[in-house]
């Protein structure tokens, strides 16, 4: 969707976008979940002035606007949050609702490190493999869903290092296992 400019003066503009995006954050804040409050808390503060603020507000307009329909819905509200963080933290790379989906269809509702069933619900989180703070990017190709307590006990360690500390993983078998997911998906994985 283009969005005509035209002779809107710049002040105007900022107004008319910053009421948008307090459109948007009310209607998240309506929504509750933790997802929803703590991307409504992220949108205030870029939108009273913080660091990449007009970043991550376009971030969010595109992510809405980009949604090829409603069953995308959850997987553009995770990109949103995801994009946000790794804006606000200084992070390359992106995330977009169709490459979710795609990982998600492609996972087949088990999680990658573990082989439990996993549910698409709020609880339900997106696992960069290699951690963003050890150089891993917030691209589709470094992302899968998992468990949110294998996400917590995996945290900032790298996957061979997380396989090490638990006997019950091996790192070949959920490496080919991710790769086989990215590849189903249409996507390249990154190196982990």
């Amino acid at each position: 969707m283009a969005f005509p400019i035209g002779r809107i003066q710049i002040g105007s503009l900022k107004a008319k976008f910053t009421n948008a995006l307090a459109g948007v954050v009310n209607w998240l804040h309506g929504k509750e979940s933790d997802e929803n409050r703590a991307i409504s808390m992220m949108l205030t503060e870029c939108a009273t002035g913080a660091k990449h603020g007009w970043e991550v507000r376009a971030n969010l307009l595109k992510a809405l606007y980009d949604c090829p329909g409603p069953e995308y819905e959850f997987f553009a509200r995770r990109a949103v949050g995801q994009n946000v963080r790794a804006i606000t933290e200084g992070y390359s790379g992106q995330l977009d609702a169709v490459s979710l989906k795609a990982i998600w269809d492609a996972q087949g509702g088990m999680c990658p490190y573990t082989g439990e069933s996993i549910e698409l619900c709020s609880t339900t989180v997106i696992e960069h493999v290699k951690p963003l703070t050890r150089g891993g990017k917030n691209t589709p190709g470094n992302v899968v869903f998992s468990t949110s307590r294998n996400n917590t006990q995996k945290r900032d360690k790298h996957l061979r290092q997380w396989c090490k500390e638990r006997p019950d993983l091996n790192y070949w078998t959920i490496r080919r296992r991710i790769r086989q997911i990215h590849r189903k998906a249409g996507l390249k994985s990154e190196n982990f």
